[in-house]
């Protein structure tokens, strides 16, 4: 069976700006492009959402990342094309994204989207795991940092591959911003059951890289 190829990815907050005030949310401006299954998949969704039931349904993914937020608005192209790139605009306001610790934010830059699969870590499998579709997915994340505020930490880069699946994450700080890339593959759509511990032990360390957060550290009095 020859693979289907599908891409994924997220462009997030060209310039995010963080308050460190009493919320410490992040307001965000975000566009996502989904090629192959994931657009076939979403598209068929949209399509089916009457125009105002939209804006819940985007609101109700997005707070399974964020928690409390407030959603600004969303545009969404391409969505009558069967073929093309589907792509999908909003904003939106974080509350609470930072978490303060004295003279210490706590930032995660994994904002939005999930790759780990909890599924594996359920009831034992009798049958092999067969995936949507192979997929490569890639995510880039930016968040200005505030003015009084410089980077003490970032997360160490990952890179992972279990010959079924790979992923790769780095975090940066230049210029102001921190910037988190991440890249992942799903190479084979069927995974024998005698691979499954592997697979267990790949998305432990996605969700451990999900987790982690970068701490910035107040430079002014």
């Amino acid at each position: 069976m020859k693979n289907k190829w599908c891409s994924r990815r997220w462009s997030l907050a060209r310039r995010n700006e963080i308050f460190a005030g009493l919320l410490l949310s992040v307001l965000f401006s975000a566009s996502q492009a989904l090629g192959g299954a994931p657009a076939v998949n979403l598209r068929a969704s949209l399509r089916d959402t009457p125009e105002a039931e939209r804006t819940k349904m985007l609101e109700s993914f997005l707070g399974g990342f964020l928690g409390s937020l407030v959603f600004q608005g969303f545009q969404v192209q391409n969505v009558e094309k069967n073929e093309g790139t589907l792509i999908l605009s909003y904003r939106f306001l974080a509350k609470d994204y930072a978490k303060a610790a004295g003279n210490l934010l706590l930032v995660r830059p994994r904002v939005l989207g999930s790759k780990r699969e909890d599924l594996f870590e359920e009831k034992p499998r009798k049958n092999p795991v067969e995936f949507e579709t192979a997929s490569v997915q890639s995510d880039v994340f930016e968040i200005t940092i505030p003015p009084g505020y410089a980077v003490e930490e970032v997360p160490p880069p990952v890179e992972v591959d279990c010959g079924v699946a790979a992923y790769r994450s780095k975090v940066e700080a230049a210029s102001g911003v921190l910037r988190y890339n991440r890249e992942y593959k799903i190479t084979k759509v069927l995974v024998p059951i005698d691979r499954l511990d592997e697979l267990k032990k790949f998305y432990r360390q996605v969700a451990a890289d999900e987790r982690n957060s970068a701490v910035l550290k107040r430079t002014t009095p």
